[in-house]
């Protein structure tokens, strides 16, 4: 959160490229950039229904599938199928099981007159670089939000230990 009510918000999947960008670009029978997917042997290709019965390759290399195994962790902590167990999302019978982990944190209590600082920062890097902070900050939000009864009381028995 920043101190005028807007958040920063980050949404970004750890594949080189959005599985839906090959799934369409198959359907058009279009090829996909080198380095994006492997097929089902793990060979590199360019033939996106190839990549989709194959893999999509993670962004940046090996510090990009460190980074994606992160997020494979956290989602499975969360209940989710781990990527290599889980079927397909465009066909079978069964849901895919994906996990969402969602982590709370309050900067201000962490670190005192954090969110000001981050508010100015974010501000100087978009006046250094001519970003538009609008794709990366959200409008202000209501500081309170609504949980079931039971995930708050769960909540709450895990916070105790």
């Amino acid at each position: 959160p920043l101190p005028d009510g807007r958040r920063l918000l980050v949404d970004q999947a750890s594949s080189a490229t959005a599985w839906v960008a090959v799934r369409a670009a198959a359907e058009r029978g279009e090829p996909i950039p080198p380095g994006v997917a492997v097929d089902p042997s793990g060979a590199p290709t360019t033939d996106a229904a190839a990549g989709i019965a194959g893999a999509l390759l993670p962004f940046g290399g090996y510090k990009g599938g460190n980074i994606a195994l992160l997020v494979e962790l956290l989602a499975t902590i969360a209940g989710g199928t781990f990527s290599s167990d889980a079927p397909p999302f465009q066909a079978g019978e069964r849901s895919p099981g994906v996990g969402a982990m969602i982590i709370g944190v309050s900067p201000e209590t962490l670190t005192p007159g954090y969110p000001a600082q981050l508010a100015a920062q974010l501000e100087r890097w978009a006046e250094e670089s001519g970003a538009d902070p609008s794709v990366w900050i959200e409008k202000p939000v209501s500081p309170t939000f609504d949980i079931p009864a039971d995930v708050h009381a769960r909540l709450v028995e895990l916070s105790r230990g």
